[in-house]
């Protein structure tokens, strides 16, 4: 709860408390708030995707980014796909996601 209300104010600020707590799984928590920005902060997200460990999850988030982008600039997300390294599960992974937010 305290990631999503401090994260939608100043993602940054959230990761540094995040990375304070002693007594949390904060790789769960940076995955929350990483998933959060993608909507509001997607550039935050792209940034800190290097901090997800879970290879599944972070190929998730990836294509989540690259379809936030696509919505603003395709050149933006064209570099995001360039820059990373598994780019043919990376674009299954949009393709898949994109089937199915067309189906709701």
């Amino acid at each position: 709860m305290i990631v999503d209300v401090m994260g939608f104010r100043d993602p940054q600020q959230t990761l540094t408390w995040i990375n304070e707590q002693t007594d949390t799984d904060t790789h769960a928590l940076t995955q929350q708030l990483l998933a959060q920005s993608v909507m509001v902060n997607p550039q935050f997200a792209d940034n800190q995707l290097h901090l997800i460990e879970d290879e599944t999850a972070r190929l998730g988030l990836s294509a989540q980014i690259y379809i936030n982008y696509e919505k603003h600039s395709q050149a933006k997300a064209d570099d995001f796909l360039l820059r990373q390294p598994d780019q043919q599960h990376l674009t299954e992974e949009i393709a898949r996601q994109q089937k199915d937010m067309a189906q709701w």
